[in-house]
């Protein structure tokens, strides 16, 4: 019987490389990346995973590297992460993921060989019966394998390999680093349709010397090119609500000063999530005439501040999650 998928963040199981594989996950079709941002091209990888798994009655795992390697091999690097891991489990759960598998990357998976990582990993500690992977994703010491490394490898260990081609867009591949460069230049809308979404971070809201602004610092995340953006801000309770974004660039790195395009909203301790849904556009006018509106419900407008309001409109209708 073909097992349907599962679109239950709570009942996902969440599994460590280093802990014991519940019973039930064993002989899994695993999703094989990084995934940091759940772009068009790794959906394509999930997507191929799951027809994988709903054909042979498989549990479907996606996998997921915390922290990431680059942060172990490049200690200085610039933030540049995509999605927390929270938000990669929303993300894995929604494509139909029944476990999210956390390989923890440090000094002991970094020096494991490629061969190694197939046969004492995928093999024999998780009895994959299958692996799913794209064109980008390299593993194992030295980052020597990848997927024709699989492909070559994988009957001796008694699993079948899928190898997913890249998805472009306009000619060009999709990727996280194409993802970053366009954030990086303050075009959040040519991120968002690589990511099928709008690009969004997460965490708790302090304030400014003054007390006045709300501030969220994000720590870890890719930060857009400093500037006025308009985005949505849905609270830990799933109220959302448009904002106004100014991405500041300081010693301590990148914060958004948020002013909320509605009356007082009192934010608590618990994280918040801002998505950008506009590009870079420090327009004061355009800024002031969405502020006059409801983003739900688009009045005469001019046309930059009525494609605004219904970019906000857009982002507001994608589903409330309530788990950060």
């Amino acid at each position: 019987m073909v097992k349907p998928a599962n679109n239950d963040l709570h009942s996902m199981i969440r599994l460590w490389s280093s802990r014991q594989v519940p019973q039930k996950m064993l002989g899994a079709v695993i999703a094989l990346g990084n995934f940091d941002g759940l772009h068009l091209g790794h959906q394509a990888v999930v997507a191929e995973a799951a027809r994988m798994a709903r054909a042979t009655s498989r549990p479907l795992i996606v996998a997921t590297f915390s922290p990431h390697p680059v942060h172990y091999f490049q200690t200085d690097a610039e933030p540049f992460e995509l999605t927390n891991l929270a938000q990669r489990a929303e993300l894995f759960a929604g494509a139909g993921a029944d476990g999210m598998l956390i390989f923890e990357f440090g000094a002991a998976l970094a020096n494991t060989s490629a061969l190694s990582f197939i046969k004492d990993l995928l093999a024999q500690k998780f009895r994959a019966s299958g692996v799913v992977t794209g064109n980008g994703f390299r593993f194992g010491k030295q980052i020597c394998g990848d997927a024709p490394f699989l492909i070559k490898h994988c009957a001796d260990f008694g699993f079948s390999v899928s190898f997913v081609e890249d998805i472009s867009q306009a000619g060009e591949k999709i990727s996280s680093t194409k993802i970053r460069e366009a954030l990086r230049a303050g075009r959040c809308l040519a991120a968002e349709k690589m990511l099928s979404r709008p690009f969004s971070v997460v965490g708790p809201v302090t304030f400014d010397c003054d007390h006045q602004n709300p501030i969220l610092q994000i720590d870890g995340y890719v930060a857009p090119r400093p500037g006025r953006y308009l985005a949505t801000c849905r609270l830990a309770s799933g109220c959302m609500a448009p904002a106004v974004v100014d991405v500041l660039k300081g010693s301590a790195g990148a914060a958004l000063r948020l002013q909320l395009l509605v009356g007082d909203v009192a934010f608590d301790h618990r994280p918040v999530e801002i998505a950008f849904v506009s590009d870079e556009c420090g327009d004061s006018r355009l800024i002031a005439e969405v502020a006059g509106n409801s983003p739900l419900a688009a009045p005469a407008l001019t046309t930059a501040a009525s494609r605004a309001v219904s970019q906000l409109s857009h982002a507001a209708s994608y589903r409330l999650r309530t788990t950060f």
